[in-house]
């Protein structure tokens, strides 16, 4: 009896660990999935012709404090590291909100545009910030609720440690 407690409480915790990392994702472990979206300024972005380049994808809301707080960050890291792409994708239903918000806000430079949710859905996206890590082969390396000021040096070494990987070194 006291083994399958133990084997019951690995597995929770081993489900635990998955969903921080992954949560409900079904590519998690393999390929970010390809999707095509408009950007603000009405061009075609697709994630797949960024292959070869560490990506940040992060889903947001302009409704969302912690996803607004977190996009200043992400704006920031885009200045500091340099070849990172961060893919800002906004789920918002209505474009007028995200407008009038981008007015005044400190963004990534690329904000794509997701209104029906249907790149969100390809993501498993569990929560607003979500942000999804990938690697320059297009491989997910995390999948995970908003990274927090005081988790950005992390985030960063992350990025640069794929970077480095990326260049065969």
């Amino acid at each position: 009896m006291r083994r399958r407690g133990r084997i019951a409480r690995a597995a929770a915790f081993a489900a635990a660990l998955f969903a921080t990392t992954c949560g409900a994702l079904p590519a998690c472990a393999g390929n970010a999935p390809d999707f095509r979206a408009t950007s603000l300024e009405g061009d075609t972005l697709q994630l797949a012709s960024f292959r070869g380049q560490v990506v940040i994808l992060d889903f947001w809301a302009s409704w969302c404090p912690p996803c607004r707080e977190q996009l200043e960050r992400l704006a920031s890291l885009e200045k500091d590291v340099p070849g990172v792409v961060v893919l800002a994708v906004n789920v918002d239903t209505r474009r007028d909100k995200v407008d009038r918000y981008v007015r005044r806000a400190q963004l990534p430079r690329r904000v794509v545009l997701d209104p029906t949710g249907a790149i969100a859905a390809k993501y498993g996206v569990q929560g607003m910030p979500w942000t999804v890590l990938v690697d320059p082969q297009g491989q997910i390396v995390s999948a995970r609720g908003g990274w927090g000021a005081t988790e950005v040096p992390k985030l960063v070494a992350d990025v640069r440690r794929l970077q480095h990987r990326g260049q065969g070194n």
